[in-house]
């Protein structure tokens, strides 16, 4: 055998030689000390069903258990590895409101891994009640609640008001009821939401109780609170405005805005207001309580700044004013109930300085429509006695068929009937002649006048000519007012001029600008005048942009202010003599 024959198989010969020492080593090692490893000491589920994956490493033989299989199960997947055992750990959702455990259990060789299992509560919503009834004056009320976490409290009404959460054993949920000024008894939901879970209670009130007579507080009649107002404004375009209080351009009205007309000498503010926007949505006549608050809160700027108010249905959309031609309409007249009733009850504790008036401007054309408004006018003086407590002495308002001095003083022979003798006024508007109060441009019955009274007659010339009032002066007024205090103020029923003014023009002359702005000065003192001079009591209609700057709380237009007789500290003399000299 040649030399290099005997190396190859030499060689040959120490290699397998190595290789069965190599394959022996591996052997030993598979074959050495026992071993299992799990993946996870620890697995946490959620309160819903789920499922989670373990791997398990061994070189001997085993078994895996749960100590739960009711709940907690495993079973074996197909793994690629097979030193790696794959297994699917499944848990069922938790019913219960307490968090639960178990353990796996890998056992083989007398080798045990185990794996803990941790799964978390169920929630937890529990009422203790699903029902409440609560007083029609309104209350505050608890509700408790039994939860494992933090949950959600929706409410459906704008009456009921949720308040506060007090974290105790159990949480206790507080709530207020505000007073229910309606006829009927009216339900609310409070909804709890926790995740999926779902608990709600049913809140009852009842009709609030009518309380007895009480003449505390409104002790004065008609004819002697309307001696107390000397001169009042109205609050206009705000309340009373379609889309909201600042949505005819106007800001919210403030305190210190009410303060302001309180310091230039006003003695009453009427608050023309709109009720029709803020009904609830269901279709019914529920004022929305939060229109209630706002609205006494306008009410409580003037109070407290000792002025009296008027308070009313406004135009409102016309639903009940326009509506008059077309005869009675006993939805019309439900409607005209309802609001007045819950209006009545929630200013019930209100004194004497609070003042209900029905409408506004009652479309009234004839004797006919006359009677369709004294059943509106009625129903309103009902409504309103029905509440009780001081309501059964307030001091109330109707108005006039289109507030028209000779329509009511034609249609207007008798007033709704009231078993409070004493306590009625009736509404006019003066804004005569209407060519120059409130014609914004000439119209093909007539010219708008921008002069008025005779110290002004002489700016209508050149092309101004025939723009001076030849219908509505002074004179004119004197007669209207005296047929006033003939039909009504001599029979000790008390006449309130609710609106009147006269809108300013801007004029490209000069001059003539300057006797447009005085004869507007002049036609509001001569209203004051006159209307005091007849026992009448006259209140300046203020859109915005009359004696007052609601922005600044400047006087917007001192001339006209003068003409009003300023802070009534003004000699209506010393007036007449400030305004001649200005021309």
């Amino acid at each position: 055998m040649s030399m290099n024959k005997i190396c190859s198989l030499w060689t040959y010969y120490i290699f397998c030689l190595a290789g069965v020492l190599l394959i022996s080593c591996t052997e030993d090692e598979v074959a050495g000390t026992p071993f299992i490893t799990v993946s996870k000491q620890e697995l946490t589920f959620g309160k819903s069903g789920s499922e989670t994956l373990l791997y398990i490493q061994s070189n001997v033989s085993y078994e895996v258990v749960s100590d739960s299989p009711e709940w907690c199960s495993i079973t074996r997947q197909e793994s690629d590895s097979k030193k790696t055992g794959k297994y699917l750990v499944s848990v069922t959702a938790n019913p219960d409101t307490e968090s639960r455990s178990t353990t796996i259990k890998v056992t083989g060789s007398e080798m045990n891994e185990v794996v803990q299992v941790n799964q978390l509560a169920s929630d937890l919503l529990v009422g203790e009640t699903h029902e409440v009834t609560v007083a029609g004056e309104g209350e505050n009320f608890s509700i408790k609640m039994q939860a494992s976490g933090d949950y959600e409290i929706t409410i459906d009404a704008g009456w009921l008001h949720h308040n506060s959460s007090r974290a105790l054993t159990e949480k206790v949920e507080t709530f207020t009821a505000d007073p229910n000024v309606g006829n009927e008894v009216r339900t609310a939901v409070i909804t709890f939401m926790l995740n999926d879970l779902i608990e709600s209670v049913t809140v009852i009130q009842n009709v609030s109780s009518i309380p007895e007579a009480d003449m505390t507080g409104v002790e004065k009649n008609a004819m002697e609170l309307m001696k107390e107002i000397a001169i009042g404004w109205n609050l206009g375009n705000s309340l009373e405005a379609t889309g909201g209080e600042t949505a005819w351009g106007n800001p919210a009205t403030t305190k210190a805005m009410i303060t302001k007309i309180k310091e230039l000498g006003f003695s009453a503010v009427r608050i023309p207001c709109a009720w029709n926007d803020y009904l609830a949505s269901d279709g019914s006549y529920e004022i929305q309580a939060s229109w209630l608050n706002r609205v006494k809160e306008v009410v409580d700027y003037c109070v407290d700044n000792e002025l009296y108010v008027i308070l009313n249905i406004h135009w409102d959309g016309g639903w009940l004013e326009n509506d008059i031609p077309n005869g009675y309409n006993k939805a019309v007249d439900q409607k005209q109930r309802a609001l007045w009733q819950q209006i009545a009850t929630f200013f019930r504790n209100c004194d004497e300085r609070l003042i209900f008036a029905g409408c506004n401007e009652p479309n009234v054309e004839d004797a006919d429509d006359m009677a369709v408004l004294l059943q509106y006018e009625q129903t309103f003086v009902d409504a309103v006695r029905a509440t009780g407590g001081k309501n059964v002495y307030r001091n109330l308002i109707v108005q006039g068929p289109a507030t028209d001095i000779d329509k009511t003083i034609q249609w207007m022979d008798r007033l709704p009937e009231d078993p409070t003798d004493g306590r009625m006024i009736v509404e006019v508007h003066y804004y005569s002649s209407w060519q120059f109060c409130g014609m914004e441009k000439d119209e093909s019955w007539g010219k708008a006048f921008y002069f008025w009274g005779e110290e002004n007659r002489g700016y209508a010339v050149g092309n101004y000519e025939g723009r001076w009032d030849n219908i509505g002066g002074e004179e004119y007024m004197k007669a209207q007012f005296q047929k006033l205090k003939t039909r009504f103020v001599e029979q000790n029923i008390p006449v309130l001029i609710g609106e009147f003014a006269a809108i300013r023009r801007q004029l490209s002359d000069e001059k003539a600008q300057r006797g447009h702005d005085l004869s507007r000065a002049a036609f509001d003192r001569c209203v004051v005048r006159q209307a005091r001079a007849h026992g009448l009591v006259p209140f300046y209609w203020d859109r915005g942009d009359g004696v007052l700057n609601r922005n600044t709380l400047d006087i917007y237009d001192n001339l006209e202010y003068n003409g009003l007789y300023g802070n009534f500290r003004l000699d209506c003399l010393f007036l007449d003599e400030l305004l001649d000299s200005v021309k």
